[in-house]
Parts: structure tokens; sequence; C-alpha cells
């Protein structure tokens, strides 16, 4: 479909909704099929992906949002640094929705803001949280990684165990465990002071 906000004839591709398995298979068949010129991905471009939560509970999509949080850093640690500074993928920890963080989930998502790179909108429309972070990129590994580590955040999120009690006891050891793809880059000290200040946000949004 056409898309102005890419500009130059920009266009955009829309999947049908799908498995983790089959939209890989159809990002990899889209990429052997187009002919791309080097410019074929502009500052502009970029990867969206919406996970469906109608299978979820209230308490399990609040999961996916504690996860997020704290592990924000590391989600723009996987994409190209200039997004970070994207006014269409804003870090949450840029923004004042820390002050909601303890709220329920229908208040957040009545006073969420379109263009962070974690949007819980579509949740009121379409059943879905969109993740906005990505670059444009024809690279077939790079997808798989990315989707993978959304994969792990919404399968460590319906754990029955899972809560923000858990989370925030020692949430370097929850990120290790269930979130592998995500954080096998990084040292320990590395993630630890990448997720302190998600880590503290969280935590004073639960004081309050």
């Amino acid at each position: 479909t056409e898309d102005g906000s890419l500009r130059n004839n920009g266009k955009e591709f829309i999947s049908r909704p799908s498995t983790y398995e089959n939209t890989l298979q159809q990002n990899q068949f889209l990429f052997e099929s187009l002919v791309l010129g080097d410019k074929a991905f502009s500052d502009r471009t970029s990867i969206h992906v919406h996970v469906n939560c109608g299978n979820l509970t209230a308490k399990q999509v609040m999961n996916v949002i504690y996860l997020y949080i704290i592990s924000e850093p590391l989600w723009f640690a996987k994409v190209k640094p200039e997004r970070k500074n994207n006014i269409f993928c804003v870090p949450l920890y840029t923004t004042c929705l820390q002050r909601m963080y303890n709220r329920g989930i229908k208040y957040m998502v009545q006073h969420w803001h379109k263009y962070t790179a974690f949007n819980i909108l579509p949740l009121q429309y379409q059943g879905t949280i969109e993740f906005r972070h990505h670059h444009g990129t024809g690279d077939y590994v790079e997808f798989k990684n990315w989707l993978t580590c959304i994969n792990e955040l919404f399968n460590v999120a319906e754990r029955r165990d899972m809560s923000i009690t858990t989370i925030l006891e020692n949430p370097e050891k929850i990120l290790r465990q269930y979130l592998p793809t995500l954080v096998n880059t990084h040292t320990s000290f590395e993630l630890q002071q990448m997720i302190a200040p998600t880590v503290l946000d969280l935590k004073l949004a639960m004081i309050e």
C-alpha cells in the first residue's frame, strides 16, 4: 500500500495475522521476491510488529508491559542507534508515562501515546501490542532475531508464576533465563548498568 510518510514513492507491506513460524517464512519470501536498490530502506523506513493479546489475561498483558519496561534499553541496543531519537518510536524511559505504571491496563491504554516504541494503544481496537523500534531491513537473520525476542517476551509473560513481585525481586535473573535472545550479547555488568534506571522507574511507580 502507499505510505506518504516514507516519501519518494515509498511502499508499506502489510502481512495478514500469522504465527511466529509463518511470519518468518512470509518475510523470507517477501525479500527474496523483491528487487531492492541500494537505497531501499531510508531513515524513514521501519518494521512494525503487532502481537495478538486476545488470548492473554489482563495480568499477563501487564506482565508483558512490566518486562518490557525494565528491558527497554536492551531492545534499543538491538536496532540502529538513531532509532531511539526518532519521534515515531520514542523510548518509554524518555517520556512521562512512568507515572502511570502502577495504574490498571484500562487506564494505561486510554492515556498512552501512539508514537512510543512500545505501543499499547492498539489493544483497544485491534487487541494487539505494537513494537515500532526496528529500522527497515531486508536481512532475514536480523528480522528473525528481532521476532524471536518478541516471541520470548510473550512466552514468559504467560507463565503463571510471573508477577511484578517476581520480576522486581531479581530482574537480571528473569531476563537471563527467559529472554536469552535479547540478553545473550551482554555481560552481567553491562546488563546491570543498562536496566538499572528502568528497574528504578518501575520500583518508584509501584511505591506511589
